[in-house]
């Protein structure tokens, strides 16, 4: 192979990879290391290697399975920043055959990966996240179906954090306000990555909610799903782990869930208008809102 010939090929697996689509794995993986690591844990003392490659390997297994699945349905021309798939795929340019068999790949090495930094539990957690997988892209074909919506709210609002958690502290389990955040969390990121694709999606015939509920409806939930995540992250906290106290004092909670209600209803006036990267405002303005409560989550 000549060295022209490598660096295409390279850049062709690079889209299919889509490194931008790390943060959605990224910022779920911190959530679980810095709510399961002990309290005088810094930031330096966490298993960060281990973490990358964990997340990395996630995102190749995700990503690699979702472009085979689509590769017959995928327009390569519709897709935005944030949805739509790599069309390597549909395009051709990687058969369906060789991803499907990147995702096995990335599927294995990240069973050793996790066996080795956390040896049964890890592994086990690992397999539970394959088998989302499976579900969404193979047999069952839930990227097409409602259900594909709780799948990812699984996936990346419960199982996601746990692998994070469990490279830490591997007895660590959450408690069931967090697993409502995070539900809430992955539930409006899988709206917010499906608004953009409703039309393609609709004339393949793809069932996914946004499809089966319109636009608007799919609008509101995703607002609502912030709003309930802003809700318990703000408005519903539990007691502070590391101290007798919450961790943000009442004023700033009030302040926070007046200013989340205020984005909220921006994002609601500014639906269908026209924004960057072939997305409406309305979705920037809740990408925005969704990357900013990970990140409080995360330091919370």
């Amino acid at each position: 192979m000549t060295p022209s010939r490598f660096l295409h090929t390279l850049s062709v697996w690079m889209r299919a990879f889509r490194p931008p689509a790390q943060i959605n794995l990224a910022l779920p993986m911190l959530v679980g290391m810095a709510h399961g690591a002990a309290c005088d844990t810094g930031w330096s003392d966490l298993p960060w290697l281990s973490a990358v490659g964990v997340s990395l390997l996630l995102q190749a297994m995700i990503l690699f399975s979702n472009e085979a699945s689509d590769a017959a349905t995928d327009d390569p021309t519709t897709r935005t920043m944030i949805s739509g798939g790599a069309g390597v795929g549909a395009s051709g340019a990687v058969s369906p055959l060789a991803l499907r068999r990147a995702a096995l790949a990335a599927a294995g090495l990240g069973l050793v990966v996790c066996f080795m930094a956390g040896a049964g539990p890890l592994a086990g957690l690992w397999l539970a996240a394959a088998a989302l997988v499976w579900a969404y892209d193979g047999r069952w074909r839930l990227s097409r179906h409602p259900l594909g919506s709780v799948c990812q709210a699984v996936g990346v609002g419960v199982v996601t954090p746990l692998l994070g958690a469990w490279l830490v502290a591997p007895s660590f389990w959450p408690s069931g306000h967090d697993v409502a955040l995070g539900l809430c969390l992955g539930f409006a990121g899988h709206i917010l990555t499906a608004l953009p694709d409703e039309p393609a999606d609709r004339n393949v015939g793809k069932m996914t909610l946004v499809v089966c509920l319109g636009q608007r409806a799919g609008l509101v939930l995703l607002l609502t799903g912030l709003a309930i995540a802003g809700i318990l992250l703000f408005g519903a906290p539990q007691a502070a782990v590391c101290t007798a106290d919450t961790s943000i004092s009442w004023p700033y909670r009030v302040g926070a869930l007046a200013g989340l209600g205020l984005l909220l209803g921006l994002a609601w006036r500014l639906r269908g208008r026209s924004g960057p990267g072939g997305l409406t405002l309305d979705v920037w303005v809740s990408g925005g809102i969704a990357l900013a409560l990970w990140i409080i989550w995360i330091l919370y």
